[in-house]
């Protein structure tokens, strides 16, 4: 799984629609609402053949075409959203990762904050 990090409109969902369509895979959203705005987001780019996007419950329910979804994939957008979600909104303080290099896998910043940044340094100092 490839990581894009980034503050609030960087371009993480913009990037996540272009793949969408380029490659024909759907994006895994949080509810209704979400799709909604990622199905306008992807209109005002120009972008008309996205797949739709899936809901949470919708891939739950068996209300999607699982065997499509299952052979090609997904994205998920706001994966933090997705989470929370997913235990009722519970706060989770702490979750691991395993780092992307080892798993042959890729992180993309985008338009990083120079703060993240500095503490990210600070944490791989310690380890």
């Amino acid at each position: 799984m490839n990581l894009i990090i980034g503050g609030r409109s960087s371009g993480k969902t913009s990037k996540l629609i272009k793949e969408s369509a380029r490659k024909q895979i759907p994006i895994l959203v949080k509810d209704h609402k979400r799709a909604d705005i990622l199905t306008h987001q992807a209109i005002g780019m120009e972008i008309y053949n996205m797949p739709k996007p899936i809901t949470i419950y919708q891939y739950f329910h068996n209300r999607y075409d699982i065997p499509k979804v299952d052979k090609v994939g997904m994205f998920i957008d706001d994966l933090d959203d997705i989470v929370s979600y997913m235990f009722n909104s519970t706060t989770i303080h702490a979750a691991t990762w395993t780092r992307c290099e080892e798993a042959g896998k890729s992180v993309e910043w985008l338009k990083a904050n120079p703060e993240v940044e500095k503490r990210i340094k600070e944490i791989n100092k310690g380890e």
